[in-house]
């Protein structure tokens, strides 16, 4: 049995006030592509979870969320789950909860703008494409020889 964190709660209260709206239909599962495909994720257990103030299960897996909307177009509640799943992911960054590994994505896009790394492959796919090579700017440089 876990204990619920009543002041991670009113934190979440606070900067997610609409969750208090959720009460876990699960239509939001329904049509979620991360929940069907991969398994270990659902949206109405995040809420959940983020409801009893539970900051072991603001984790990696907040990231594996497909950002299909599909979850607002089913919710009855106005909820906006996708929105709410947003706002954890922050405050789970924020918080430190999540792995170096799920944060490198994001940070190469703050730093480069791209959210992949530019190889020798994507030069070749871009000049057979009949594009121009991508400037490689000094990050993409540290990032290709890393």
């Amino acid at each position: 049995m876990f204990r619920i964190d009543t002041e991670f709660r009113k934190q979440i209260l606070a900067e997610v006030p609409e969750i208090v709206r959720c009460f876990q239909c699960s239509a939001c599962v329904g049509g979620c592509l991360a929940a069907r495909y991969l398994g270990n994720f659902n949206p109405r257990m995040k809420i959940l979870s983020a409801l009893y103030g539970r900051k072991d299960e603001l984790n990696d897996i907040l990231f594996n969320c497909a950002m299909c909307n599909s979850c607002n177009e089913r919710c009855p509640q106005d909820v906006n789950p996708f929105e709410v799943l947003i706002k954890l992911k922050n405050i789970a960054v924020r918080l430190g909860l999540i792995s170096e590994e799920k944060l490198a994505t994001p940070k190469m896009v703050v730093d480069t703008g791209w959210g992949f790394v530019i190889t020798s492959h994507t030069d070749s796919t871009r000049e057979h494409l009949g594009l121009p090579p991508v400037k490689k700017t000094d990050v993409l440089k540290r990032l290709v020889e890393e």
